[in-house]
């Protein structure tokens, strides 16, 4: 199995074990990345394909994965069910944020399927609807 990171965020995987401790709790560091992403590369999981797009604010370079002919994005800690992603964090911005999901995500078709890092799926156009940030 290959670690794939975009490289502004790999430069954080060797310091999980010290983040980890300001909670309470120890985990061991990550191996470095064996493969690094920008916006506009495809990854290939099994038979699936997907295209890499940088959702930036809730950390320096966040990623989307898109699987365009599925109509499927799996979006991480950037959009979620109501709300997005906190911005408060070191490398955070709202406006950055706010932006990449509105011309990066909201350009995709109403009926795409969302998947965030945590919380319940939606949809883009439940999002745009919807959420009260846009």
């Amino acid at each position: 199995m290959e670690l794939v990171a975009h490289p502004e965020e790999a430069v954080n995987l060797g310091g999980g074990g010290v983040k980890s401790s300001m909670f309470g709790f120890e985990a061991p560091p990550s191996p470095p990345a064996d493969r690094l992403i920008r916006e506009g590369d495809n990854l290939e999981i099994g038979n699936l394909k997907a295209r890499i797009v940088e959702l930036r604010g809730h950390s320096p370079c966040g990623i989307a994965l898109l699987f365009e002919d599925e109509k499927v994005a799996i979006v991480g800690d950037a959009l979620f069910a109501g709300s997005i992603g906190r911005t408060d964090f070191p490398g955070g911005s709202f406006e950055n944020l706010t932006s990449d999901i509105r011309h990066k995500l909201f350009v995709l078709p109403d009926e795409t399927q969302v998947f965030p890092g945590h919380g319940p799926a939606t949809t883009i156009g439940r999002e745009k609807r919807f959420n009260p940030f846009f």
